[in-house]
């Protein structure tokens, strides 16, 4: 091929060289785009969050994790605070997300950010992906680690349903400070997931936690954090009480100490004498339902009667407490268990106030028991009251709380064909669940536990048996001075 020949040939390719080149520039450039598209979506969130991004590379360095400290619940707050708020969710329940998007935020307004209260959070795993994401979090920096959460639960519809789970997780684990070599360390490490499984299990026997999302306030209180926020706040409020209470009196016994410290023999007062013969008191035995065939027999029942309110006290007295409680309201098993026997005593049995105790069913486990109850022999109805809030938290575990309530209510002495008609009646159920709505329509109850008293004035909640007293003094004076105006 001569000179000239090559010379075009050379020509000829140049502008193929050129158009190649140029897509090999276009191309770079698009990728170069897209990269810090990317980025900025993954910078995005930090000013949302206000977290530095600088802090993503504090776990850059890490070659190891420790499973037993990574596996310690995380805290919120001041852990001085009076009140312990234990919380137990797993990532993939819908209510869990509900909760944290709802009654969470007002806790934590009132309760934790105003050094009130402190937060302990467990992972309840109900399957490996509440595991994985359990594991990832771990290795989020603790001071996003709620942040984290927020960024989880907020999203929680949005990953649940994508194809890849845990790579969205590990992303937001990204977004919240945590290096990818870290987090994939914590997801993989087999003895950091099986810690949060145990540590799941221990809490279950402890507290018999099996639902989630569920509370633990002070280590005492079991209530499902999908109650009503005033539920938990009331809780709450009863638990801040008695630690001022407590507070006070232990400045006034370090105030009183002699100092010569001599020892006296206790003064039992008639309070005392009267709290310890209650301490004492014999209720029928809760046990299991025993295995056995029973005939049934039918038995008519008088729905009207049944259906009627159960009286306690006399009911001329001057004082009328309507007591509107649900059976499953842990706020009005506390209330019974720690105010109404004050009640009981300083009035009721005093002839100043009878109580009136209205059911007012929120679900059919409610409705069930209600009607049950109103099975009992009528003097044994309150004790059997009593029963059912004492034993609250053993019927409440499983799905078999009927064969629970109807055993025990055999035992005090009722029928058992008719408790079971009681138990199965409808038109009985029926007319239960009418008078709650009833209530609600002509008196405003829309909350367990409320109390209206002489018809007119409400007290809500399971308030301290100081404040109810309160109510009740202020009332009991009014009527003396109608009464005292009537007779002049």
């Amino acid at each position: 091929m001569s000179d000239s020949d090559q010379k075009q040939e050379k020509e000829k390719k140049h502008p193929f060289e050129f158009f190649l080149f140029a897509l090999i520039v276009l191309a770079f450039l698009a990728t170069l785009l897209f990269y810090q598209e990317q980025k900025s979506k993954v910078d995005a969130p930090y000013d949302e969050f206000n977290l530095s991004k600088e802090v993503g590379n504090s776990l850059n360095s890490i070659h190891e994790i420790d499973p037993e400290k990574l596996s310690m619940p995380r805290i919120m707050g001041d852990a001085t605070s009076p009140v312990k708020i234990a919380e137990y969710m797993s990532f993939t329940c819908g209510a869990c997300g509900i909760y944290n998007k709802t009654t969470f935020e007002k806790i934590k307004k009132e309760y934790i950010d105003t050094g009130k209260a402190y937060l302990v959070f467990y992972e309840i795993p109900r399957n490996v992906q509440d595991v994985s994401i359990g594991a990832i979090s771990r290795c989020v920096p603790e001071k996003s680690y709620f942040k984290f959460l927020q960024l989880v639960f907020d999203t929680q519809k949005e990953w649940v349903e994508s194809a890849d789970v845990i790579k969205q997780i590990k992303e937001k684990a990204v977004i919240a400070g945590a290096s990818p070599k870290a987090i994939e360390l914590c997801y993989q490490n087999k003895e950091l997931r099986m810690s949060l499984v145990e540590e799941a299990e221990k809490t279950f026997e402890e507290y018999e936690i099996e639902y989630t999302p569920s509370l633990v306030i002070n280590d005492s209180h079991v209530v499902m954090a999908l109650s009503s926020y005033e539920e938990i706040r009331d809780i709450i409020e009863d638990e801040l009480a008695k630690a001022e209470t407590l507070a006070k009196e232990s400045i006034v016994e370090e105030e009183n100490t002699p100092v010569n410290h001599d020892v006296e023999a206790p003064v039992v007062t008639d309070e005392q004498t009267e709290e310890q013969s209650l301490e004492t008191e014999v209720f029928p035995v809760f046990i299991e339902p025993q295995a056995g065939f029973e005939e049934e027999k039918h038995i008519e029942l008088d729905i009207k009667a049944l259906a009627e309110p159960r009286v306690l006290g006399d009911s001329n007295a001057p004082l009328k407490i309507s007591a509107h409680n649900s059976f499953t309201c842990s706020a009005c098993k506390t209330f019974h268990m720690e105010s109404f026997e004050r009640i009981k005593a300083d009035y009721i049995d005093t002839g100043k106030a009878y109580l009136v105790f209205e059911d007012f069913p929120r679900n059919n486990p409610d409705v069930t028991i209600s009607a049950i109850a109103r099975c009992v022999p009528e003097k044994s109805y309150f004790k059997f009251i009593k029963l059912i809030y004492k034993t609250q938290s053993q019927w409440m575990k499983g799905d078999y709380y009927k064969s629970f309530i109807k055993q025990n209510a055999k035992l005090t002495g009722a029928d058992s064909a008719l408790i079971e008609n009681c138990s199965k009646n409808k038109e009985l159920h029926e007319t239960l669940a009418a008078r709650g709505q009833y209530v609600y329509e002509t008196l405003g109850v829309d909350s367990t536990p409320t109390f209206v008293i002489n018809d007119k004035r409400k007290v809500i909640g399971a308030v301290p048996y100081a404040q109810f007293r309160k109510v009740l003094e202020e009332e009991f004076a009014k009527v003396k001075a109608e009464n005292k105006g009537k007779s002049q």
